[in-house]
């Protein structure tokens, strides 16, 4: 008897650093279409390799405003080419592009590193940046990988 409860605490406490690999994930809307995937990646990629946070995009359609998604907790963050009064935002790229935030990045416990962290690539990243990205997506570089490739190369991830 005592030799079963020590297999199944042993069985239990193997699994448990499993579990503790699937953490918190944020969801961020972006227009459709190549520059929302874009987008999606400039924010998701950096944050999952500085955090560890996963996020999943949000595809908005035209109908969609970017207050109203915040609104209805569709999103956690979502990108826009205006700042909102109401948002608070996280990430301005020059005066073209802003990543406003709903309540969970800044009020969540698990994503206390998330606001500093976009902070960060505030500092890092310029207006240029995202426009040779564009280009480079244009020529048809998938996005992903033009956003990776920039971020390895000046060392920020």
């Amino acid at each position: 008897m005592l030799k079963t409860l020590f297999t199944v605490l042993l069985i239990i406490l193997c699994a448990l650093p499993a579990a503790a690999c699937f953490g918190p994930k944020l969801y961020i809307g972006t227009p459709a279409g190549e520059d929302g995937e874009l987008l999606f990646h400039l924010a998701a990629i950096y944050l999952h390799e500085k955090t560890g946070v996963d996020s999943t995009r949000f595809e908005m359609t035209g109908e969609q405003s970017v207050e109203q998604v915040l609104q209805q907790d569709q999103v956690d963050l979502v990108f826009s080419h205006h700042a909102v009064a109401t948002r608070k935002a996280l990430l301005q790229i020059g005066n073209e592009l802003w990543l406003l935030s709903g309540p969970r990045p800044t009020d969540d416990l698990q994503f206390t590193t998330v606001p500093r962290t976009l902070k960060k690539l505030q500092r890092l990243l310029s207006a240029e940046d995202l426009s040779a990205l564009r280009q480079q997506v244009a020529a048809g570089v998938l996005p992903a990988t033009a956003i990776r490739k920039l971020y390895m190369e000046r060392s920020w991830i």
